[in-house]
């Protein structure tokens, strides 16, 4: 069985980027390694929850996006970047 940092490893670089997440596990921090472990032990224990967990991951990303593209208008705005 793979611990939870070889199958980090497997995950696109592509994808980590894209929620803001390190490469190297070893440098995730605390709260993203809680979620990166809760999700890989719960959800990479049945087959059939794939799919599931793509979703899940596809919607947290785009809360990140967004939650991103908020924090660059706030920060814009209080730079007088308008």
């Amino acid at each position: 069985m793979q611990s939870n940092s070889e199958k980090y490893y497997e995950i696109s670089l592509q994808a980590k980027e894209g929620a803001g997440f390190p490469n190297n596990y070893v440098s995730l921090n605390e709260d993203q390694r809680y979620f990166v472990d809760s999700l890989l032990e719960k959800s990479f224990e049945k087959d059939e929850n794939y799919d599931i967990i793509i979703d899940e991951v596809k919607l947290a990303i785009g809360d990140l996006h967004d939650t991103r593209a908020s924090l660059v208008k706030v920060l814009s705005n209080l730079s007088g970047d308008n």
